[in-house]
C-alpha cells in the first residue's frame, strides 16, 4: 500500500506540493492466520471433489508474493505478539523517501 501511495506521489504532486499526511509509522506483528490458510492453501486438497494438491506449491507462491497487510478481522488470539516498529526512526519520511528504499526495508 504504501508503495502506490509512493507512485501516486511521483505522478502527480507538483514540486514542493504538500503530502498529508507527510510521515507514517510502520508496524508489524508475527500472526497466526488459519482461516487465510485454509482458504488460500488448504483449498487445493479438495476442490469439488478433486484433489489438486499439487497446485499448494504454486498457491503458496502466489499467496507470498506480496505483503499481506490485513488491519481488519485480526483478534487478540492470532497475535504472537504485540508488535514491533520496523523504522528505526519516529517516523518513515514519505515526503523523502524512494520506492528502492521499501525493497530495503521490507526484505
Amino acid at each position: 500500500m504504501l508503495q502506490s501511495v509512493l507512485v501516486a506521489r511521483d505522478r502527480w504532486l507538483r514540486p514542493g506540493g504538500l503530502m498529508m499526511p507527510s510521515r507514517a509509522h510502520i508496524h508489524a506483528a508475527p500472526v497466526s492466520l488459519h482461516a487465510f490458510r485454509r482458504s488460500t492453501i488448504d483449498f487445493w486438497d479438495d476442490v469439488h471433489g478433486f484433489n489438486l494438491t499439487a497446485l499448494k506449491p504454486r498457491a503458496w507462491d502466489a499467496a507470498m508474493a506480496s505483503p499481506l497487510v490485513r488491519a481488519h478481522g485480526l483478534s487478540p488470539h492470532t497475535s504472537w505478539s504485540p508488535g514491533a516498529t520496523l523504522y528505526a526512526r519516529s517516523y518513515f519520511p514519505i515526503t523523502r523517501c524512494r520506492r528502492g528504499q521499501l525493497d530495503l526495508l521490507f526484505t
